[in-house]
């Protein structure tokens, strides 16, 4: 049996701009029901707590030098 190449066709967000998808991201987020949102909300505490503790076990460890990336992540984290 012979396989038929398939023409490529552009997804959505192959077309889209990054002004245009930003917008439907955001678009998203905002009309999120409740209980999606307090799942979202809930992995995201959980991912902040293993990262503190990361960090926190790094200072301990003296494996972490505070660079530029760094403090760009804790002025993320605040």
């Amino acid at each position: 049996m012979e396989e038929k190449n398939r023409r490529h066709r552009k997804s959505a967000v192959e077309t889209m701009s990054k002004e245009e998808l930003t917008s439907e991201i955001s678009a998203r987020w905002k009309n999120l029901d409740e209980e999606t949102l307090g799942y979202v909300k809930r992995l995201s505490a959980v991912e902040k707590k293993r990262v503190e503790s990361l960090l926190a076990e790094m200072d301990r460890d003296g494996e972490r030098e505070e660079g530029k990336e760094d403090k760009e992540f804790i002025k993320l984290k605040q």
